[in-house]
């Protein structure tokens, strides 16, 4: 790619933009698919667990819950605290896969781990983790677009003669930074928002597939109480993937309290 871009830049300045927009694009589309595919090897601080001896609990919460919903048995890992999540799922086809905290395996009741479950494997189900490496990949192809404008800009400066280079390097500099804010507004607003829906909605569908409101409400109030997450401010925020456990918690009360109270 280096030495196309260089007997690019000597033919046109075009030439090298293109192939190193081609380059960056293709780059960061397999770093996106390859981190969603969540390969067990990349996982670092995750365990098989390849039969039911190793853990049955987990095991049984996990082939019930995708009975229920509908999908095949997902592979399963019990993740240690070097993982920084208490639960989570990734992969697509054969490579589908939910972990959860050891902690949690042994020392949850029952009823709180196929909540847990049946959050991950509604996931699955919903298949929005292919919409989420969607996005993720408009905002880094936005930042690669972005960056090459620039580089447009500075080269059609740098190589076309003329009183043309100045107009089209003035529009290739404008149009950078409204790239620059479009990429910007994927990842503040549009990326977050996105995220929260994904995870109310995986709630719903979790508490489908058990029929268990009040675990699921329960495990939440005692996730923001074991880890202080005491914010009750629903607006999706830049950088979080999840809306708050007591917001969680709270929807899903308003949502079921008929069953809750019944």
């Amino acid at each position: 790619v280096v030495a196309i871009v260089a007997l690019g830049s000597l033919l046109h300045p075009l030439v090298a933009a293109v192939v190193l927009f081609v380059g960056a694009v293709v780059v960061a589309s397999h770093i996106m698919v390859v981190s969603a595919l969540g390969h067990p090897l990349t996982v670092r601080g995750a365990e098989p667990v390849l039969d039911r001896e190793a853990a049955s609990a987990l095991w049984d919460a996990v082939h019930e819950c995708a009975v229920r919903a509908g999908v095949p048995p997902p592979k399963i890992f019990v993740l240690d605290d070097s993982v920084k999540m208490l639960a989570g799922s990734w992969g697509f086809g054969s490579e589908r896969a939910i972990g959860v905290q050891k902690w949690l395996v042994r020392g949850v009741p029952p009823n709180w781990l196929m909540a847990i479950v049946a959050h991950e494997v509604a996931h699955h189900a919903m298949r929005d983790l292919a919409l989420t490496v969607a996005y993720l990949s408009l905002r880094s192809w936005l930042r690669v677009a972005a960056w090459i404008l620039g580089i447009i800009s500075l080269l059609t400066v740098v190589g076309l003669p003329g009183p043309a280079k100045t107009l089209i390097a003035l529009v290739a500099c404008i149009a950078s930074g409204i790239v620059h804010v479009g990429a910007d507004l994927v990842e503040s607003h549009w990326i977050p928002h996105v995220r929260y829906g994904y995870e109310h909605a995986a709630d719903a569908v979790g508490i489908v597939i058990t029929g268990d409101p009040l675990s699921a409400m329960g495990f939440l109030i005692f996730v923001a109480a074991a880890s202080g997450q005491m914010s009750r401010d629903p607006r999706p925020r830049p950088g979080r993937t999840h809306p708050p456990p007591l917001v969680r918690a709270g929807r899903i009360l308003r949502d079921h309290k008929d069953t809750i109270f019944r």
